[in-house]
């Protein structure tokens, strides 16, 4: 891998290096560890070569990002080291390095937020729009391999390796579908579309939800920069988000009754959560850790039923993203988070006057929605795109720019 002579063009690269690295990790471990390892330390060299540091927001974002960056360095990755379990398993050399530049939503990324200090006078998408659309190329044929590896059938619709992959990258190309060039390509909505359509059958209903609303706005984003009746546009967004969110529950009334759809129904409509999460509340709530959390490894105490009854048990996972990270973090780190992201993403929206800060506005708020399914930060596009959206929307600079010039600014139209 080259290096580019902008910081971004490289950091695009190493990440969706590793988000393929990753997914190719769970096929063949060596192959895709090697992968993942060689774009963590391209990344580090690029940093270490081409970064320029400051952090150009107001003062309120400025503060909530240094506050949140603390407790994340404090509470969520030193913290893991002081106390408790390591998260991985202990004289195992290969878990060690796994658990720090392999797997995307344990340590690295809680070390991407601090991406946030970079210089964004010269951020551009050029190597974004670039790596976007090869990145989906590549996933057609990750998606093959896995569902060949891991055997997939009418029995087993929906395998977890392909969801991961497909979450992380879809919307991590949701952006370069709707502003490069005028041409949509072709490969790029067909991989939204079968993303959309297995989260479906995989019964994964946060995601499909975010599926579908990543859908509606790139379609009224593209058709919004295109048109002038935009005030008609605007209506039409907000009729097509009021029928999603009021979509009726009774799902059976709308779909054919087989066996097929009455698989999806039943496991989508599982309640899977509710047990698990009365205990951690128990646990967390009734500790000293509720402000700062147990770090990265942290654990929590629940109930679960076996050969019906309830027995307790140590566990590190959470159904809910945003109790996830109350747990690493506590309750400081997570609503700093959530609070950071919210005004930045109402900013963008309401305060800019172009439709690329605007959508990333709407991006934004979709995250803090997602930690609601699940949702966690990683080490992806996805999320770097995140925070330099965040960065964007509390800059003057890219708030007031027209379509046009933020177009040539990011160079969406050299790529």
């Amino acid at each position: 891998m080259k290096l580019s002579n902008n910081i971004f063009d490289n950091i695009f690269l190493a990440l969706f290096v590793h988000l393929f690295g990753y997914a190719i990790f769970q096929i063949n471990q060596i192959i895709g560890s090697s992968i993942c390892l060689m774009s963590v330390i391209y990344m580090i060299i690029c940093i270490l070569k081409r970064a320029r540091y400051s952090l150009r927001v107001n003062k309120l974002a400025g503060v909530l990002i240094i506050t949140y960056l603390f407790l994340d360095f404090t509470c969520v990755i030193l913290q893991s080291y002081l106390r408790g379990e390591p998260i991985w398993e202990v004289g195992e050399i290969n878990s060690f390095m796994s658990y720090h530049f392999v797997v995307n939503n344990a340590y690295l990324a809680y070390v991407l937020p601090f991406c946030f200090l970079l210089d964004t006078k010269n951020f551009t998408l050029r190597g974004y729009c670039k790596y976007a659309y090869l990145a989906t190329i590549a996933a057609f044929f990750v998606v093959a391999i896995t569902a060949i590896a891991e055997g997939i059938s009418t029995e087993r619709l929906f395998i977890y390796d392909i969801h991961r992959l497909l979450s992380t990258l879809i919307p991590s190309i949701t952006l370069y579908v709707t502003f490069y060039g005028k041409k949509v390509r072709l490969a790029c909505i067909c991989l939204i579309a079968f993303a959309l359509l297995y989260a479906i059958f995989g019964a994964r209903r946060g995601m499909s939800l975010t599926y579908t609303i990543m859908i509606v706005l790139m379609i009224y984003f593209r058709v919004y920069r295109q048109s002038r009746r935009k005030r008609m546009y605007q209506c039409l967004f907000l009729i097509g988000c009021v029928a999603i969110y009021f979509t009726p529950k009774d799902l059976e009334n709308l779909v054919p009754n087989n066996e097929l759809t009455e698989k999806i129904l039943n496991k989508g409509m599982l309640d899977n959560r509710s047990g698990i999460e009365d205990g951690f509340f128990d646990d967390m709530f009734n500790s000293d850790d509720i402000l700062f959390g147990r770090g990265i490894n942290g654990t929590y105490t629940t109930y679960v039923e076996q050969n019906g009854k309830f027995i307790f048990v140590s566990r590190k996972a959470l159904e809910t993203g945003y109790w996830y990270m109350w747990l690493i973090g506590g309750g400081l780190f997570v609503n700093i988070y959530v609070i950071l992201l919210i005004y930045s993403g109402v900013k963008g929206i309401l305060k800019g006057k172009n439709s690329v800060v605007q959508f990333m506005g709407c991006t934004i708020l979709l995250s803090v929605a997602e930690l609601y399914p699940y949702g966690l930060p990683t080490f992806s596009p996805k999320y770097f795109l995140i925070y330099m959206g965040v960065i964007l929307c509390n800059q003057k600079l890219f708030l007031f720019m027209d379509d046009e010039t933020i177009r040539k600014k990011l160079a969406l139209d050299e790529a």
